[in-house]
């Protein structure tokens, strides 16, 4: 599984290739093409929503076309009792939902089939 990680604090302020990504091949153009393309898609919460130094892991599959089929928060179950976390979590997973397909060659398919994002903000 390929994973990518981004910051994100309101807006997408950066983002950093993990050594898997490096691993699949995925350069530093191509991963801020598909952060570009889901930063115009998010709508974050009100910023009392934005806890300091919380991580949303969405896991991300795709269909042969680059749109997206299912999106999971993978560490929902660490913040069940932090509704802020929450609201925060399903709002980039309805970004990334709202931007398929991902602005991409399908050849990036076979690499990027089921992905991992990391939201930190």
């Amino acid at each position: 599984m390929t994973i990518i990680k981004y910051i994100f604090f309101t807006l997408f302020i950066g983002f950093a290739l993990s050594k898997t990504v490096q691993a699949e091949n995925i350069d530093a153009i191509t991963i801020a093409k598909i952060q570009s393309h889901i930063s115009k898609c998010w709508e974050p919460p009100p910023p009392s929503f934005l806890e300091i130094k919380n991580v949303i892991i969405l896991k991300i599959s795709l269909n042969k076309d680059l749109s997206v089929s299912r999106v999971h928060i993978q560490n929902k179950e660490n913040f069940l009792n932090n509704p802020r976390f929450i609201i925060t979590a399903e709002s980039a997973r309805r970004a990334v939902l709202r931007c398929s397909p991902l602005p991409l060659k399908k050849s990036y398919y076979k690499t990027l089939k089921e992905f991992e994002m990391e939201f930190k903000y």
